[in-house]
């Protein structure tokens, strides 16, 4: 892979990300939920370096992406891993002593 490759999916995926989070903080009436946050910022890094990856602008990629099935794949995948993954990582954790519970 090439270096200017390389460059284009780290600057597309820190835009995207940089959109995607103030796409979501700039909504109004809306309770905070750490997981479409997440979601939002994932997706907008997947959306960013594919851009930069296939030579795409973001509204493009966004396109493609949806057309394809990737973005419900990421979203799922990030829903999955926030809601079931991570909360089992943290019982372990917990059980073994390398982190503290927060709970009472």
């Amino acid at each position: 892979m090439s270096e200017h490759i390389i460059i284009n999916v780290i600057a597309g995926a820190s835009t995207g990300i940089g959109l995607a989070i103030a796409g979501y903080l700039k909504t109004k009436d809306e309770e905070f939920d750490y997981v479409k946050l997440a979601e939002t910022a994932v997706v907008g890094v997947v959306i960013g370096g594919a851009g930069g990856f296939l030579g795409l602008n973001y509204d493009n990629a966004i396109t493609y992406l949806t057309n394809s099935g990737a973005i419900t794949v990421v979203q799922y995948g990030v829903k999955v891993l926030v809601r079931k993954v991570l909360p089992k990582i943290k019982d372990w954790l917990i059980s073994k002593g390398i982190i503290k519970s927060t709970e009472g």
